[in-house]
């Protein structure tokens, strides 16, 4: 069977395009927290605190893009020839908007947003966020130490210290993109999650659907899974709801009470599921579906 087309982009193309995005500013960052411990740039505090508010914002507005783009999905599905202005190239997630900016451009375009965005922003705390910031300073910074270790075991000129840190730019970059893509996956599809667990929304939006980019890149034990078909609340999602990895890029997919009709799934007021890849569908070993730090 197939999934009937929608006239607005797909949730799992509209999250390859977020994750495609260079997570330069978390690499930056990373890196400021390395200078800052060395003392070669910022205080160790403001370093952290920056970086801390990056990732609270950028979880927050994944978060939100996941739930507008439900929202849009169940516009489409109780009235498919409604047409629809898709997210701009411009998106929240890159640097062209300040955080304030882009929330209020999110809550302009879908204001039914408005009661989740507070709830959003309470679910990743500042606390929490600063927790989040602090596992990864200590994995970045022991990388960094075990580079300067080397260092000074050569008995290299001081003034080449600012340089080794520099050089540990590349595996910064390669952690930074792992954060970015694996978190804001996280926080796109637990947004559609929550979002779809609003009872006013229950009559339309009853169930999703598993699917992501398929290419290459694409690890076996995910695309097993494409397809999959299960209730909203369905405890199945408790294990397989993406990422189911690092760097995964597969999402949940709105099924609508009239495409389940469709299909031939909605049986005495419910969806049934629709259950594929068997074991071959699984997470990744050793990947408990939380975000990398």
């Amino acid at each position: 069977w197939k999934a009937e087309a929608d006239p607005v982009m797909s949730a799992h193309k509209e999250l390859d395009q977020f994750l495609d995005k260079k997570a330069t500013l978390f690499k930056d960052a990373m890196l400021n927290l390395v200078r800052a411990y060395y003392g070669t740039g910022r205080s160790i505090h403001d370093a952290r605190k920056d970086f801390a508010e990056m990732i609270r914002n950028t979880m927050i507005l994944s978060d939100l893009n996941g739930r507008k783009r439900l929202y849009m999905e169940m516009d489409a599905a109780v009235n498919k020839y409604a047409k629809f202005s898709d997210l701009p190239d411009r998106t929240p997630l890159e640097p062209s908007l300040t955080f304030d900016e882009a929330v209020k451009d999110l809550l302009e375009r879908e204001p039914r947003l408005a009661k989740s965005a507070a709830e959003v922003s309470r679910l990743y705390s500042t606390d929490k966020v600063f927790a989040m910031a602090r596992a990864a300073e200590l994995h970045i910074t022991q990388r960094a130490q075990e580079a300067i270790g080397e260092f000074l075991k050569s008995n290299g000129p001081s003034q080449a210290l600012s340089k080794t840190i520099q050089e540990i730019g590349p595996f910064s970059q390669a952690y930074a993109d792992t954060v970015f893509r694996t978190n804001v996956a996280n926080s796109y599809n637990q947004g559609r999650m929550e979002q779809a667990a609003d009872p006013d929304l229950a009559d339309i939006i009853v169930g999703f659907r598993y699917e992501g980019i398929q290419d290459a890149r694409t690890r076996d034990n995910h695309l097993a899974g494409f397809g999959t078909v299960a209730p909203t609340d369905d405890p199945f999602w408790n294990s397989h709801r993406p990422p189911l990895g690092y760097n995964c890029r597969c999402s949940i997919e709105m099924v609508s009470r009239f495409e389940a009709e469709r299909l031939g799934l909605w049986e005495n007021g419910k969806l049934k599921p629709r259950y594929v890849g068997g074991n071959s569908f699984h997470a990744d070993p050793g990947f408990h579906g939380e975000g990398l730090f």
